[in-house]
């Protein structure tokens, strides 16, 4: 017998965080947003592919680097790379995000992920873009995926577009029913 136990949020301490803060209150919007590891499977060339594409937002990444190459990115004045940040500011920064990302790239071991951030991200109704995780797939009525450069910034668009109160709604209940 086999029970899978997906990954989920602290929803209570994310609901009760995200609130206005000053954190990335500085940043003229949109903000887009991610945090996590800058590790290997993140696709930094898709990140500098969006931030290059549109100057006037800001991206603004919170982790730790654990890479020598991040394909440009920190030479981009729009791109901000803020460093690792205690887990209790998360809140405070998923606040200050217009659309959440989730740019890893596509194999074998990413596929198999199903992102905390993901469950976090939606804790507060946020916008999410993802490339197509296999283990995400269940989420599509909740996620914008996009595995095409120019797609995923498209997507970006869409979700900055969003005017939806019951798809923020929708997303918010999700997070509770995975708490």
């Amino acid at each position: 017998s086999c029970l899978l136990v997906r990954n989920g949020v602290e929803f209570d301490f994310f609901s009760s965080h995200c609130v206005e803060n000053a954190l990335l209150a500085h940043l003229a919007k949109p903000v887009i947003g991610f945090y996590g590891a800058l590790a290997p499977w993140v696709d930094f060339s898709l990140l500098h592919y969006v931030a290059s594409q549109r100057p006037d937002w800001n991206f603004v990444l919170v982790g730790d680097c654990f890479v020598k190459d991040l394909a440009g990115l920190d030479q981009l004045s729009n791109v901000h790379l803020v460093g690792r940040k205690p887990y209790e500011d998360m809140p405070r920064y998923l606040y200050g995000f217009d659309v959440c990302l989730i740019p890893f790239k596509l194999n074998q071991v990413t596929h198999a992920v199903d992102p905390v951030k993901f469950y976090e991200y939606i804790s507060a109704g946020k916008p999410v873009v993802s490339v197509p995780l296999k283990e995400m797939a269940i989420y599509g009525d909740y996620v914008y995926f996009a595995s095409e450069y120019a797609d995923f910034l498209s997507s970006i668009e869409t979700a900055l577009a969003e005017s939806d109160p019951d798809l923020r709604s929708r997303r918010i209940q999700l997070a509770k029913e995975n708490d």
